[in-house]
């Protein structure tokens, strides 16, 4: 068994090669270089926003719901459907937006999501239009339009799930 020690430093002394004084001995052990800023252009911010398309996407689709719902009241739409509308417009457009822009860093076949999503977008906007008419006028096609804007969100947002978790993501705890 060795048990001689280290061989002492001399002072003045040169590190033998490949060592330097004071030197870790690991390379786990050195300290990295340090990292300078890197400058953000225009591109990594869209890119950054796009990712936020997953987060923002859930309250337009509870939204409409929530308005859908209104519409299987009687008579004209009540303050709550107009809330829920009125909310859901600039979210839908920035849910379609921030999606348009995640599509761009993203493989896959993404075309028909990406126009679902805008389609509901601008028919959630008709919609609230329509359901604020509906109240002054005391008529309109309301009800079906937001019928209409709920299968197509619905549309939007399976096609979307699909693309996340693969086909039959829905059905797949029910198969054998």
């Amino acid at each position: 068994q060795d048990t001689a020690a280290p061989p002492a430093e001399v002072p003045g002394a040169e590190p033998p090669a490949g060592e330097a004084a004071g030197a870790p001995e690991h390379e786990s052990e050195q300290t990295p270089p340090p990292v300078r800023a890197r400058h953000r252009g225009a591109r990594d911010w869209l890119a950054f926003a796009g990712r936020w398309h997953v987060l923002v996407l859930h309250f337009p689709v509870v939204l409409i719901v929530l308005a859908s719902l209104g519409a299987l009241r009687r008579g004209l739409p009540g303050p709550l459907t107009r809330l829920h509308l009125d909310l859901a417009v600039p979210m839908s457009i920035v849910t379609a937006a921030t999606g348009w822009i995640l599509a761009e860093s993203t493989s896959g076949d993404l075309e028909l999501h990406r126009w679902l999503g805008v389609a509901t977008a601008v028919l959630t906007a008709a919609t609230a239009v329509a359901v604020r008419r509906a109240s002054e006028e005391r008529s309109g096609p309301w009800r079906l339009l937001l019928i209409v804007t709920l299968f197509l969100m619905l549309s939007a947002a399976h096609g979307g799930g699909e693309l996340v978790h693969g086909e039959d993501w829905l059905r797949m705890p029910l198969d054998p």
